[in-house]
């Protein structure tokens, strides 16, 4: 059956966490242990120096340079484009040129083309502006990226590649029974996703770690669980809690941090009740409560005033409890 939920294999993707998990940069695994020697151990230190910068967690904190050194790099096809990449990181902080060729930073951005030179040089010299204060980071840690790329693609990836993608063929069979969950979601939720497709990537490195990783709109990042139900559960609920992202407001992604678990637990709730059937592992709190006792399959209602009144009535509630006090 044809589904928009992809699953993609991506050996950039593979590398970029390769390395923060033998840094041990939010990871600390087996895999990190087994390939850390392969590499220079000055390297690791760079990056392990950066890890703040580097690492995100869940909703509430993104490092300053996880989109720059992270996320662009693991949306590349191949390595050689995300080498080229990491040498035009390091030539515009190493001289400040804004008036080079940089298209390669509004492509990975925005998906979009330049339209004029001017238009480059204004986003380019943005780029700059946001990042120049890490300028010393951005260039070690670009160096660090650009030395060990060939020695992975040639030494561990030939090695791990068909684990991944023996793993991905068995799990595609366990997924395929619970239908098409993008459908699904669309259907309880009463909207429709704006993206035409959402692509899945299973690497086998980040074990003990930040997980549904979005390195960009179309592309998440997820590892490799013993049970297979598992997975279908973290994967279905990444895709309710998207389809809400993509249709609330600005106000409310504007104060997301203060809507955060209002939109998780709608999405742990809907998905154990309607979509898989399957126990998440959110548990029980006070939003699941609610949603339980306010929330009808099949009333007519708009996710934007349901995911308001939750968080409106609960901090309602706390208040008046404290005042008890």
């Amino acid at each position: 059956m044809e589904t928009r939920l992809k699953f993609k294999e991506s050996i950039c993707t593979s590398y970029v966490f390769h390395m923060l998990s033998v840094a041990n940069i939010g990871y600390e695994n087996d895999y990190g242990t087994k390939y850390k020697d392969y590499h220079h151990l000055e390297d690791l230190k760079i990056l392990k120096n950066n890890e703040t910068y580097l690492t995100v967690e869940g909703g509430s904190r993104c490092g300053q340079l996880y989109t720059l050194m992270v996320g662009i790099p693991a949306t590349y096809d191949n390595i050689m484009d995300m080498d080229s990449y990491f040498h035009s990181i390091i030539e515009l902080f190493s001289t400040g040129d804004l008036n080079r060729e940089y298209s390669i930073f509004r492509n990975r951005y925005t998906g979009e083309a330049f339209e004029d030179l001017s238009q480059q040089r204004a986003f380019v010299n943005e780029v700059y502006e946001i990042f120049n204060t890490y300028s010393t980071e951005i260039i070690d840690i670009a160096h660090v990226m650009l030395r060990n790329s060939k020695l992975f693609q040639e030494r561990v990836y030939e090695k791990t590649r068909p684990i991944v993608n023996e793993y991905t063929k068995a799990f595609k069979q366990t997924i395929g029974k619970f239908g098409d969950l993008m459908s699904k979601w669309e259907q309880i939720l009463l909207v429709a996703y704006k993206i035409p497709n959402f692509n899945v990537i299973l690497i086998d490195s980040i074990d003990n770690g930040a997980q549904a990783i979005d390195i960009n709109q179309l592309n998440d990042v997820f590892g490799m669980y013993d049970n297979h139900e598992v997975l279908v559960r973290f994967i279905s609920h990444e895709l309710g809690t998207y389809l809400m992202m993509e249709n609330l407001s600005d106000e409310v992604k504007s104060d997301l941090l203060d809507y955060w678990n209002a939109i998780e637990s709608l999405s742990s709730y809907l998905n154990t009740m309607y979509i898989t059937g399957l126990a998440d592992d959110v548990g029980a709190n006070e939003y699941i409560e609610w949603y339980k006792s306010n929330y009808e399959m099949g009333s007519d209602f708009i996710l934007e005033q349901l995911i308001k009144k939750a968080r409106e009535e609960i901090e309602k509630n706390r208040k008046r409890k404290n005042s008890e006090f």
